[in-house]
């Protein structure tokens, strides 16, 4: 089957193409289709190579298949996919957990719960929230996507700052009527908030870098903001790390953007690929979960032996030191070569193993400020290093990620494609 005939059967039986809106590149513009993947490449149906810095929308810290888990999982398949109870490598795997997130609670008290998704990680955080404070009120931030979940796909409306109505056609306004959307990184904002309603908030619900709008992370100010009033108002900080965990540092982005979470959500980047997501918190907070407590969860493949063990040794591998200092390295090369080069005004964030990249001459703080970037030169940009077999994401509102398995001769080429690339746009 050729790439137009598949995009075009595909169009015709799945909406827009993709299972996933962040895979669409236009519906009129064919989306690439690949068939396998292997370290820092992807191969089309024509068996050409790509140098892929998208990595799975930044999950992919390892590269494709790298081969301590597929080694791994290629043994363990024999055994069962999911046999529908626990497993000795899920305490390897919570024990893992829990020295990265040691600082979150006492030893004595830290607890893991495994979950399929982000959504469903969200969804019972903010359960969990209620419960504990029993309020009704959360706080979410601009540009945020926290799984999809209905309730906090809002906007402000223009008679009060703190009502909200859905961005969804599908959501009921009754949905988000308890939802308060405020402006990432503006501190003012988001104590007038506090002092409006802050009785009533159970939880504020934040990704530390704002990755669904590329890497914008948290500024000091707004973390010791945050912070101030948890105190203060005893709501709960569920911290979102599901694409921003590991990719500097071993645990959270939040320890060192200085924010307290109450409970911390990991999945996308502790994987390779595999899917998983895991709320991390006190005993005070987890134990309201069934069979304990009285919230209800339960999901027939959650926790399932391939997803386990692939996280696993993709953690013992981003454990060492060694392996979070090669990605941060390219990275940061990657980031001085384009500021160096482009002619253009340009603004490039780094966490670690990724970037973003802004054609603009103003700080972007917020997803607001990254929407007025030059979309038309990223997009000029992208297309130059597509032509030469280098994926990168077709929107400037996603990271650019540099895998363990990117060799640094693959990392010269992209920087002499990168290069010509930045000429064409001068």
């Amino acid at each position: 089957m050729n790439q137009s005939k598949l995009d075009r059967d595909l169009k015709t039986m799945v909406p827009g193409g993709v299972h996933s809106f962040e895979r669409a590149w236009g519906y009129d513009l064919s989306s690439p289709t690949f068939k396998s993947g292997r370290g820092a490449y992807l191969f089309d149906l024509n068996g050409e190579r790509y140098i892929d810095l998208i990595m799975c929308w930044g999950a992919n810290l390892l590269g494709h298949s790298p081969e301590e888990v597929t080694q791994a999982l290629i043994e363990e398949i024999p055994s069962g996919l999911n046999l529908g109870f626990p497993s000795p490598q899920e305490l390897e795997l919570i024990q893992l957990l829990r020295d990265a997130f040691s600082d979150i609670a006492p030893s004595e008290e830290l607890m893991v719960r495994f979950v399929n998704s982000r959504l469903v990680g969200v969804d019972l955080a903010l359960r969990i929230a209620r419960s504990y404070t029993n309020r009704n009120r959360v706080i979410v931030f601009e540009g945020a996507f926290h799984g999809g979940l209905g309730s906090l796909i809002a906007k402000t409306t223009s008679i009060d700052p703190l009502l909200s109505v859905p961005l969804d056609s599908g959501t009921h306004r009754r949905l988000v009527k308890d939802t308060i959307v405020l402006t990432f990184n503006d501190p003012e904002g988001f104590k007038e908030a506090m002092d409006k309603e802050g009785e009533n908030v159970a939880a504020v619900i934040i990704d530390p870098l704002m990755t669904d709008s590329g890497i914008i992370p948290l500024t000091r100010e707004m973390a010791e903001v945050i912070n101030k009033y948890r105190d203060s108002y005893k709501f709960l900080v569920v911290v979102d790390e599901y694409l921003s965990a590991f990719r500097k540092s071993w645990g959270g982005a939040y320890r060192e953007l200085g924010l307290k979470p109450d409970i911390v959500i990991v999945g996308g980047t502790i994987s390779s690929g595999m899917p998983i997501g895991a709320l991390i918190a006190s005993s005070n907070y987890l134990e309201a979960l069934a069979p304990i407590g009285k919230i209800y969860q339960s999901e027939t493949l959650v926790a399932n032996r391939l997803s386990i063990l692939s996280a696993l040794k993709t953690l013992e591998k981003l454990r060492d030191p060694s392996t979070l200092e090669s990605m941060e390295r390219k990275a940061s090369k990657v980031r001085e070569f384009l500021l160096e080069n482009s002619q253009l005004p340009l603004r490039v964030n780094q966490w670690g193993a990724s970037i973003s990249v802004y054609f603009t001459d103003s700080e972007v703080k917020n997803p607001a400020s990254a929407e007025l970037a030059n979309y038309s030169a990223y997009t000029q940009l992208w297309e130059e290093l597509y032509s030469k077999r280098i994926l990168l994401p077709p929107s400037h509102l996603s990271m650019w990620t540099f895998s363990l398995s990117l060799s640094d001769e693959d990392l010269n080429y992209v920087l002499d494609a990168i290069k010509e690339a930045l000429k064409s746009l001068a």
